[in-house]
């Protein structure tokens, strides 16, 4: 879980970058490339847009994951397996 915990982290800090760019903020937007610096120096909602749907599309790749591995899994099966019916469960191995 930890680890999981410290990507997280790491993925909420890189979005944390786009949405201060998609709030109009520019410190270190030249490290992307001249064409980002241009693109927000010309604003307009599609580039905000963009920039939101980044941060988003960020947070969620920052999230999901560590939701996926901290939500309950079904119990059951051979025991090998978490017991959504797995090749060995429906074969009938590893079974008492």
């Amino acid at each position: 879980m930890p680890l999981f915990v410290g990507a997280a982290v790491a993925g909420l800090l890189h979005a944390a970058a786009s949405l201060y760019w998609a709030l109009g903020g520019t410190w270190l937007l030249d490290t992307v490339g001249q064409f980002a610096v241009d693109m927000q120096r010309e604003g307009g909602p599609l580039i905000t847009l963009m920039l939101w749907v980044v941060t988003l599309a960020k947070v969620a790749g920052a999230l999901v994951p560590l939701l996926d591995h901290a939500r309950p899994r079904p119990t059951g099966g051979c025991g090998s397996c978490p017991g959504w019916g797995c090749s060995s469960c429906s074969r009938g191995e590893g079974r008492a």
